[in-house]
C-alpha cells in the first residue's frame, strides 16, 4: 500500500508541475488563449468529439482569433496565426 501511495503523490506532483511549466515557462506560454488549451490536449478533444456529435474545433479556432487577436494558443504545444 505504500507503494501505491508514492506513485500516486509522484503523478500528483508531476501532473502540478506540468501544469506550473505549461502555464508560465513553457516558450508559447505568452500567447494569449484560453488556459485550459494551454494546459491539456482534452480541450480540443471535447469540441471535436463530445460537443454537438464532434467536428466543431475548426470553428471554435475561429472564435478564438476574434477574442485573442491573430495569434492564439490552440493547445499545450500548438499555436495559430491568421
Amino acid at each position: 500500500m505504500g507503494v501505491t501511495i508514492m506513485v500516486l503523490v509522484g503523478c500528483a506532483i508531476w501532473t502540478l508541475l506540468l501544469a506550473v511549466y505549461r502555464m508560465f515557462f513553457s516558450p508559447i506560454a505568452k500567447i494569449p488563449g484560453p488556459r485550459l488549451a494551454a494546459l491539456t490536449g482534452w480541450y480540443e478533444a471535447y469540441y471535436e468529439l463530445v460537443l454537438s456529435f464532434g467536428g466543431q474545433y475548426t470553428f471554435k479556432i475561429k472564435e478564438l482569433h476574434e477574442q485573442y487577436g491573430p495569434v492564439s494558443t490552440l493547445l499545450s504545444w500548438k499555436k495559430s496565426t491568421t
